[in-house]
């Protein structure tokens, strides 16, 4: 929870003039009005000069509104991309924990003018925990059955530099929905609509928790996320995420797992990012998973 403390600061300016039938009165009164005068000949040099001021920001303001586009950015190709959702999870027995789930991607991008087609293919997905008491694994058989992701991406001129813009893309695991978006997910695992993803003869997908609380859950998921980069080259992205997910348990063989655990998007929306590298074609997965601390640095961070 955080706490915003809002300072207010109030200051107050009191003047008090006081006269009287002293002939002293007439040369206050005098010098009162030169001051006065003065002052009005500052007020009035000082509104011209913010006058001018603020003519010259509108007019700065107008040049940055009104300049031209510049070349558009050539980013057809292969990329390593990382995607790194930030948030905060209720586990039991264990308490509010601080998650990291780390996306290695590989991607194909092709281009048409602004235009962008980016094809994903998950490689390899880790969850960090600021505990150690409980470890989440994503086994592979999971990881293999993701489909290709293809995501449309436009780029777009903000009035100073080129930003990559990715909406927001929904995707479903182990359940089908006609709704994607707004039918409710099913709770029951033996609903037509689940169906077993990872082909290991359980409902869904299968997540492995070990340490103080060991078993497999099976789970059904629908999520969505957006991208947006105003840093950019034809070399390298790097980016903000906005996301959500959305996850029932079907069954787990733990009892303590079968109960929902609570997870929300961390608040802080600098622990949700992303990152393009640009690397050669046929480059393959394996090679991102062996040199993921060399081409993104910042996950040492």
């Amino acid at each position: 929870m955080r706490v915003t403390l809002f300072l207010i600061l109030i200051t107050g300016l009191v003047s008090l003039a006081a006269c009287d039938d002293d002939p002293k009165t007439t040369n206050n009164t005098n010098n009162l009005n030169n001051t006065n005068n003065l002052n009005n000949v500052n007020n009035t040099n000082n509104l011209n000069n913010l006058n001018n001021t603020n003519n010259v920001n509108n007019l700065n303001n107008l040049n940055n509104t009104n300049n031209e586009p510049g070349p558009v950015p050539a980013l057809a190709g292969t990329w390593a991309h990382i995607q790194l959702n930030g948030s905060l999870m209720n586990m039991p027995m264990v308490g509010l924990q601080s998650n990291k789930l780390i996306s290695l991607v590989l991607v194909t991008m092709t281009q048409d003018g602004t235009a962008l087609t980016a094809s994903e293919v998950v490689c390899d997905i880790k969850i960090e925990s600021s505990t150690n008491m409980v470890t989440t694994i994503i086994p592979q058989a999971f990881i293999d059955s993701m489909p290709v992701a293809v995501k449309p991406v436009e780029l777009a001129w903000d009035g100073a530099a080129w930003d990559y813009v990715q909406p927001a893309h929904w995707a479903l695991q182990g359940v089908t929905l006609e709704n994607l978006e707004t039918d409710p997910l099913p709770t029951d695992q033996n609903d037509p609509r689940v169906f077993d993803q990872d082909l290991d003869s359980h409902p869904g997908l299968t997540v492995s928790v070990t340490g103080l609380l060991s078993g497999d859950i099976y789970v059904i998921q629908r999520g969505w996320n957006s991208m947006l980069s105003n840093e950019l080259t034809e070399d390298h992205l790097f980016g903000y995420l906005t996301w959500e997910n959305e996850q029932v348990v079907l069954d787990a063989t733990n009892d303590i797992l079968k109960n929902p655990i609570e997870s929300t998007v961390d608040p802080d929306p600098t622990k949700s990012w992303f990152e393009f590298v640009r690397v050669d074609p046929g480059t393959t997965c394996q090679y991102l998973i062996d040199n993921k601390t060399t081409l993104f640095p910042r996950l040492a961070n």
